[in-house]
């Protein structure tokens, strides 16, 4: 992370929720080497994401599924891929 934001790469945060009609919860920082790979990137980290989210907010270990995204703020999250 702190290498690709060093050589100009792009930085987003990183969210998750339990559920499509539940508010994002904000879990950290993804970073790319350019905006259009900020998806990729997501879809790649879903797992570590989303693992991370469980450790910060237990309550989400109870969720029978998961959805994790990125954007600047809780307004504008780009879900990531499925699969």
């Amino acid at each position: 992370h702190t290498a690709l934001v060093a050589a100009g790469g792009a930085t987003t945060l990183a969210w998750a929720r339990a559920a499509a009609d539940e508010e994002w919860l904000e879990v950290g920082t993804l970073s790319a080497t350019s905006e259009a790979e900020l998806s990729a990137a997501a879809h790649m980290q879903k797992r570590l994401i989303l693992e991370h989210a469980g450790r910060l907010e237990p309550r989400l270990r109870l969720a029978p599924a998961l959805e994790a995204g990125h954007g600047a703020d809780a307004g504008s999250v780009t879900p990531a891929a499925k699969g």
